[in-house]
């Protein structure tokens, strides 16, 4: 991924893959490609899939989990995640009947899938720099591949042993409450 082609083909197939999609899954750190007006990268077509009633589960790292807190520190001096937006999160808990979301303290890899595609980004914490290194290797499936029966199943495993989106929410709404911001 850290050639600008590579990375166009992918997101153009991403996007090709949500518009084509019955059902979306995540699993991710914050999130932020999938669900960030902002970034612009998909949320475009998760948008109008959602306005299309496809449900959309989505699993993010528990903020609060030790694993979630090395990569921060790895990440930033401060240790704070500035990707996750958690009011964004309460913004589309709240907009669409059709999104469920829950956070996970199992942090292995990053996976975005449909009911027909997958695309898993393994998670590491190589620094290059002052960050933990983005541009890593991307596998994609198809829906007939072993592979994505594999990951599908990890992918329902951390859903069955994650937390609810409201018992995260108030924990992090209560924490923030006594960081200053920044």
């Amino acid at each position: 991924m850290d050639n600008y082609e590579s990375k166009n083909k992918r997101n153009s197939e991403i996007a090709k893959a949500i518009d084509e999609a019955n059902e979306l899954f995540i699993l991710a750190e914050t999130g932020k490609s999938y669900l960030d007006i902002s970034t612009d990268r998909h949320w475009k077509n998760i948008k109008e899939s959602l306005n299309k009633g496809v449900f959309f589960k989505v699993l993010l790292f528990d903020p609060h989990s030790k694993n979630k807190q090395v990569r921060n520190n790895l990440n930033n001096a401060d240790g704070v995640d500035r990707k996750l937006d958690i009011e964004s999160l309460i913004t589309l808990n709240d907009k669409y009947e059709n999104v469920e979301i829950k956070f996970t303290d199992e942090v292995y890899c990053s996976i975005f899938f449909t009911d027909k595609y997958m695309i898993y980004d393994p998670y590491h914490l190589g620094k290059i720099s002052d960050r933990i290194e983005n541009n890593f290797i991307a596998l994609e499936f198809e829906r007939n591949n072993r592979n994505y029966n594999i990951l599908k199943s990890h992918f329902d495993n951390c859903w069955k042993n994650s937390k609810s989106f409201d018992k995260v929410v108030k924990n992090e709404k209560n924490n923030s409450q006594l960081q200053p911001k920044l």
